[in-house]
């Protein structure tokens, strides 16, 4: 930016892999001139840059821009970690028990890989969870798994003729029976998070969801160390 008289005469640049303002007589300069369009050459891979840029302004050097920052590629296209895009656990299975083979696996709840997540995270049925692999300092795209959580055929029948629960929809209190004592429920979100644990021990519970944005969660309720999922809509 120039005022009055005065003119940009010339530009400088400076590409590095430090954030930090550039020094007159230290630091490197790529270019002087008043060409717009610079080349950067001799990038490494995978690496990120800053660049800045300042002007002279009739003789006078203006503040260093920036920074402006940028990441070069890898040298090689990692490929995506290797398994079923459907896979099956038993009730309480967790990531790492996933069929997936791959180096320095990283999990995450969300497509955009911004929500990482623990491996012993315990799966949630029709959830999709996406995991990337890293080799060196490159990270390949990642691999999209949709779990299905089953249980034994006995099982089913078991705790399904044990366990009723209202409302469903929920706005307050979730109410919980069974024939035989519960020994814990569990209420998770739909990114497998544990957001309410209760310690039991009875035959009927009150569990408060009062406090729980809206939306979709599994409660998980142990009964005669069998499992049921019960999906509710608060």
């Amino acid at each position: 930016m120039f005022t009055g008289d005065n003119l940009t005469h010339f530009y400088q640049y400076v590409v590095s892999t430090d954030d930090t303002e550039p020094q007159d007589g230290v630091s490197t300069i790529l270019s002087t001139g008043t060409n717009i369009n610079n080349q950067v050459v001799g990038l490494e891979s995978n690496t990120t840059y800053y660049v800045y840029v300042r002007s002279s302004c009739s003789g006078v050097w203006s503040d260093w821009s920036g920074p402006i920052s940028f990441m070069t590629l890898c040298d090689s296209l990692i490929s995506s970690p290797i398994g079923e895009e459907l896979q099956t656990l038993t009730e309480g299975g967790t990531l790492a028990e996933l069929e997936v083979e791959g180096e320095n696996l990283i999990w995450y709840s969300d497509e955009d890989l911004i929500t990482e997540i623990e491996d012993i995270t315990v799966v949630v049925d029709g959830v999709t969870y996406y995991v990337t692999q890293t080799i060196g300092n490159c990270t390949s795209e990642a691999l999209a798994i949709t779990v299905e959580v089953t249980l034994s055929i006995e099982d089913i029948n078991a705790v399904n003729s044990l366990v009723r629960y209202y409302p469903n929809p929920v706005k307050d209190f979730l109410n919980i029976s069974s024939e035989l004592d519960m020994t814990n429920v569990e209420v998770m979100n739909i990114l497998g998070q544990t957001v309410i644990s209760h310690d039991v021990n009875a035959n009927d519970t009150r569990i408060d969801m009062s406090e729980l944005p809206a939306g979709n969660y599994f409660v998980k309720v142990k009964v005669n160390g069998n499992i049921k999922v019960i999906k509710i809509i608060k």
